[in-house]
């Protein structure tokens, strides 16, 4: 029998109640792994909040032969963040046309074999896949652009929580004009391009392996793992230059593999990140600095909820999530 026109909510919204937890947990392992495209984040699932720790050398040696001794007492300095899980959710209202189209769009790509009826189990699963890939979309946006407004509704994930460029900018900016001021002032360029083309690209990258160098605090970092984070634009503009004469035989960059790496920095690999499109900068890390942070989905799966309502489904969907970094001296920012 051919599968009908009409989509049948009442058993729609029945079937997807049955396989709520399933949903839940499939869609907790996304959250953990951060929908398999966050490997630039050590992923942490908590309990509200973590702190995150990284420790520091303090000065060990003295003059000797004082006739004295002269303990001391901060031998390692220990750098902490607290990290807190921020709510998020999803109230999402699908009309009687809007299934409908689900439908058809489920019927044009379903796999050979699978039910042309929407109601079906590969037919829920497409529905509730496009509305987690959605989530996952939204939540990229969020990573580096984002800043928590609690009081607004619907803005395509820029309002969940302070994304990483929220967080560098106040962890740049001095205590007393409300800032963190746990990334050094010297860990920001001097003298960063008013705009970044293909012709300057080169110029500009090596203005971030300049002031490595130049910090006894960050060039012993210089042969650890390291990512800079880059637009993919400007990732752009630097193949494009390091293809052409604009490199004039003075490279900054190589290629190793697929990858991009510094010359002088050979373990930092250059990483273009959607994340970061329509930024206007980079950053630097060592890796194993920054954090996803999402809830603990061994004890704490996120609820989802389906109703009927007239003609048309509701999907509420209740998670946590968050991104963080652990040790400000250990983040160059280029601007």
């Amino acid at each position: 029998m051919a599968a009908s026109n009409v989509v049948d909510v009442s058993a729609l919204s029945e079937q997807l109640t049955k396989d709520k937890k399933d949903y839940g947990k499939i869609f907790g392992l996304k959250m953990a792994s951060g929908w398999d495209a966050k490997p630039d984040f050590v992923r942490l699932g908590i309990n509200e909040e973590v702190i995150l720790v990284r420790d520091e050398l303090d000065n060990l040696t003295q003059p000797g032969r004082t006739g004295a001794t002269n303990f001391s007492t901060t031998f390692i300095k220990q750098k902490e963040r607290i990290g807190k899980l921020k709510p998020a959710k999803v109230d999402l209202k699908l009309t009687e046309e809007e299934l409908y189209k689900l439908r058809v769009s489920y019927i044009g790509k379903r796999e050979p074999g699978n039910p042309r009826d929407i109601n079906s189990l590969p037919g829920r699963n497409y529905i509730m896949g496009r509305v987690m890939a959605g989530i996952g979309k939204e939540i990229n946006k969020a990573i580096f652009k984002g800043v928590e407004n609690r009081a607004t509704g619907v803005q395509g994930g820029l309002n969940l929580f302070d994304g990483l460029s929220f967080k560098f900018t106040e962890g740049y900016t001095a205590v007393e004009d409300d800032g963190v001021e746990d990334i050094p002032e010297g860990n920001k360029v001097t003298g960063a391009a008013l705009a970044v083309t293909e012709a300057n690209i080169l110029g500009e990258l090596k203005k971030i392996v300049n002031l490595i160098y130049g910090s006894e605090t960050l060039i012993e970092y210089k042969d650890e793992a390291a990512s800079l984070f880059i637009p993919p634009m400007w990732y752009q503009y630097m193949v494009n230059a390091l293809d052409s004469a604009l490199s004039n035989g003075s490279q900054v960059v190589s290629k190793r593999g697929n990858e991009y790496v510094f010359n002088l920095l050979p373990n930092t690999v250059i990483k273009p990140r959607t994340y970061m499109i329509g930024v206007d900068n980079m950053v630097w890390t060592v890796d194993g600095n920054l954090f996803w942070l999402h809830q603990d989905v061994e004890t704490d799966i996120p609820r989802i909820k389906f109703q009927e309502s007239d003609r048309d489904l509701k999907i509420l969907i209740d998670f946590e999530v968050n991104v963080e970094y652990a040790d400000g001296r250990l983040v160059v920012l280029y601007k």
